[in-house]
């Protein structure tokens, strides 16, 4: 998946509702910047335990109690943002992962979601 780019969507998504957050998690490389190519179990298990995650759509309660969020939204849809390793409410939907979060479980926002690796990747693949 290239720099800042968008995930492939069905367009029939399930709304969040409240304060909830709906992401779809990065997908990482199938084989690492030395060549290995990495396994189907191990490109799962970084999907499902992967910190960086892309903002779908949000509830129509997010961000909106100013006196917690007083600097204005951690992120907006569209952005990709790292979450914590197990946080959220995993879900599959028309074969593919996702995960609703609390607007207050964003960690950061980044540009690049290659740039931040898993434990796993980084560990065992360098």
């Amino acid at each position: 998946m290239a720099q800042n780019s968008k995930p492939k969507l069905p367009k029939d998504l399930p709304q969040p509702v409240g304060w909830q957050l709906l992401l779809v998690p990065y997908k990482p490389a199938e084989k690492t910047k030395g060549g290995i190519i990495l396994t189907d179990t191990q490109l799962t298990n970084d999907e499902l335990s992967s910190q960086v995650a892309y903002v779908v759509d949000q509830g129509p309660q997010a961000y909106d109690n100013d006196k917690k969020f007083s600097a204005g939204p951690w992120c907006k849809i569209g952005d990709w943002i790292i979450i914590s390793k197990w946080g959220g409410r995993k879900f599959n939907y028309s074969g593919t992962t996702y995960r609703m979060i609390n607007d207050d479980e964003v960690l950061a926002v980044v540009d690049d979601p290659e740039s931040v690796y898993t434990t796993s990747t980084a560990a065992e693949y360098g």
